[in-house]
């Protein structure tokens, strides 16, 4: 059975982690330390008590404050992605953010009155996004549903000034609820 924990006040497991992503995934987890205090949370699943996969929910000062994006920093370890785990579904397992981290971080973001959004970067990985948009808003349980925005958004915690990354500019999916038409960042078309 999998669980979810939020490991944002044990700061030393938090750093623990992302340390252990970051040799795998250094450009998601390079200085995180710095964004922790923007964290709302970030939680853990676990699985017979071992950690499998982590996401968060951050606000950035660069934004709008009544939106958070969701599912931020999601990464899978190793053994969630090596079929040791063969033993789960392996469906429900690749989907432990969509299953898991979206349902708790969309309840977490209604219940505190934000607009959640997610993102993904690259334009190639837009028909994933899709997917994911998709599985959610067939989901009869529910009842708020996600839209695609046409458009690249920068979504770097820095000033767009400062941009060194293509990968700051990304595809948002955003919760179709009240302000969501407010959203804001800096954007541009998709070539």
């Amino acid at each position: 059975m999998i669980s979810i924990e939020d490991i944002l006040d044990s700061k030393e497991e938090l750093l623990r982690l992302t340390e252990l992503a970051k040799e795998d995934s250094f450009s998601n987890f390079n200085k995180f330390e710095k964004r922790i205090p923007d964290y709302l949370n970030y939680h853990v699943a676990k699985y017979n008590d071992e950690v499998i996969a982590m996401s968060g929910m951050f606000k950035s000062k660069q934004w709008d404050p009544k939106f958070v994006r969701i599912a931020d920093r999601t990464y899978y370890f190793k053994i969630a992605r090596s079929g040791s785990l063969s033993f789960l579904n392996e469906n429900k397992l690749k989907a432990t953010a969509s299953t898991y981290f979206l349902p708790l971080h969309v309840k977490i973001a209604i219940e505190k009155n934000l607009i959640p959004f997610f993102s993904i970067s690259g334009i190639k990985r837009r028909a994933a996004m899709v997917k994911v948009i998709e599985r959610w808003n067939n989901n009869s349980d529910n009842e708020n549903k996600f839209i695609l925005l046409p458009e690249m958004y920068y979504t770097c915690n820095h000033d767009i000034s400062e941009n060194t990354n293509e990968a700051c500019w990304q595809n948002i999916a955003i919760l179709d609820i009240n302000g969501h038409e407010d959203f804001n960042l800096p954007s541009r078309p998709i070539n």
